[in-house]
């Protein structure tokens, strides 16, 4: 009898363990919501962006002219950099340095290495 209810608390503390598990699990590898999907932070243009202050993983929106184009990003009137995801490359292809176009993305920051803002997972918006 002893041997049976050893055996019954190893099954539930296993199922507990299991279901914990699962628990976890589930909420490690939820889905994130979409860049479009997600509310504005602050929109405008970039010298309102660089006097405004906003915390990190803010979204921005901001319509600037494209200084440089990169290998997975673009710059903005020399001192935004926003890098783009593999699922956008086809839109950001058609820009080219001079073009005037609106960004949203989250603000991840100032680099004092580069001496730049950095946007990430960055979309295009249709001209607002």
């Amino acid at each position: 009898m002893s041997l049976l209810k050893k055996y019954k608390l190893a099954l539930i503390i296993v199922c507990l363990l299991l279901l914990g598990g699962f628990a976890l699990t589930s909420y490690v590898y939820q889905n994130e919501e979409p860049m479009s999907e997600k509310s504005i932070s602050y929109k405008g243009d970039v010298s309102g962006f660089i006097k405004a202050s906003l915390n990190e993983s803010s979204v921005v929106v901001l319509k600037a002219r494209v200084t440089s184009v990169r290998v997975g990003g673009l710059q903005l009137d020399k001192i935004v950099s926003i890098q783009y995801n593999e699922n956008e490359n086809l839109n950001f292809k058609s820009v080219n340095v001079g073009d005037i176009i609106v960004v949203k993305g989250g603000y991840l920051g100032y680099d004092d290495l580069f001496e730049e803002y950095k946007l990430i997972s960055c979309i295009i918006l249709k001209d607002e």
